[in-house]
């Protein structure tokens, strides 16, 4: 198969031209931290997925070690021009959190995987202790 249609532009300004159950697979890849309302953003776009479709997306865990050990242990929440703590970012979230976004909004979540473990061992500990 091949892409017939793409669309540009924000959700609202795109939604009325897209018609019901459009669609197999929706793909949010770093993008709902990016959304000032990406709890009713994921509720709108749902009657655009096919009976049986899916919504993939990737989402940064503001819980992720090396993050961590700088909020609690340098006292430092400082933003930067990316990553989890990327300065465009309206919304942070943990894997709790995300489960929660997508549940309450009417989804099963039927995988969720970390996918940027930390290397350093040094945060090794930090992780094990808080369950991360």
């Amino acid at each position: 198969k091949s892409l017939t249609k793409v669309f540009q532009g924000t959700i609202d300004e795109k939604l009325l031209e897209i018609p019901d159950e459009a669609f197999d697979v929706i793909v949010m890849n770093d993008v709902i931290e990016h959304l000032t309302e990406p709890w009713d953003d994921i509720q709108k776009l749902k009657s655009k997925l096919k009976k049986g479709g899916v919504f993939v997306s990737s989402i940064p865990n503001v819980r992720y070690a090396k993050n961590l050990f700088h909020v609690l242990f340098k006292r430092d929440w400082k933003y930067s021009d990316d990553r989890i703590l990327d300065i465009t970012h309206y919304r942070f979230f943990t894997k709790k959190s995300i489960r929660r976004l997508w549940e309450e909004n009417g989804y099963t979540v039927q995988r969720m995987k970390g996918i940027n473990r930390t290397k350093s061992f040094a945060y090794f500990p930090f992780a094990v202790l808080l369950n991360i």
